[in-house]
């Protein structure tokens, strides 16, 4: 018999997971950070009636929305592609109120020094505001990495080609099939594989990330 699971695939799956992944934190870091910076420092109408149903959206099943958000990515025409997992992910709810409860917390007196100097509002999030995020950055980043690279059941619906299945629809085609024609020891050996990059990546920034959730927990408003 030949191998369920053979190298290549297994490698394949790795590299659409890690692609998802990154892309995901990414534009979740850029787009979190500057609408939050927006709702904490700019004052617009129903700006806190917008924050709060944002917000209630992060306490929605996800199977609640799935139809509805299929529809969407069918209308987009990025169905059976790797963009289906990141523009529903790049920006969320919890995202923006982390990055906002940080941003709330830098002095309105440094931004409006920097607008006396002529500095744009740009330039002012990225020179200013930006470096003083490093901790709600980490623990944006993890969050959203750790969210996207465990994706199962939305790629199950979006995905149906092959080459485009993430590590965790990988893992799940091994238990296809006959039990007796499961490799349990390569099962075993790519769910190990499957775990290193998040753990690397919290024992990394353990430090920034607890920082990050502690300051956090000290927030108001």
């Amino acid at each position: 018999l030949e191998p369920r699971f053979a190298g290549e695939n297994l490698a394949r799956f790795m590299a659409n997971s890690l692609l998802v992944a990154v892309a995901t934190t990414g534009a979740s870091i850029v787009l979190s950070t500057i609408v939050g910076y927006g709702f904490a420092k700019f004052r617009f109408r129903h700006r806190d009636t917008l924050l709060w149903v944002m917000l209630s959206t992060t306490l929605l099943p996800f199977s609640s929305v799935i139809i509805p958000l299929f529809l969407i990515i069918r209308d987009l025409r990025l169905v059976d592609s790797l963009w289906a997992l990141v523009v529903p992910f790049a920006l969320t709810g919890q995202s923006i109120f982390l990055a906002r409860q940080f941003t709330v917390t830098i002095p309105n007196e440094l931004i409006d020094a920097g607008r006396v100097d002529g500095a744009g509002e740009m330039q002012i999030f990225i020179r200013l505001v930006l470096p003083l995020l490093g901790p709600a950055i980490v623990t944006v980043g993890i969050m959203t990495l750790l969210m996207s690279w465990n994706l199962f059941l939305w790629p199950l619906v979006v995905l149906s080609s092959q080459e485009n299945f993430t590590l965790p629809l990988g893992l799940s085609l091994m238990g296809l099939g006959s039990t007796f024609l499961v490799d349990y020891h390569l099962w075993m050996a790519a769910a190990t594989l499957a775990v290193l990059l998040p753990l690397m990546m919290f024992l990394l920034l353990e430090r920034q990330y607890m920082r990050g959730l502690e300051a956090l927990s000290g927030l108001k408003g």
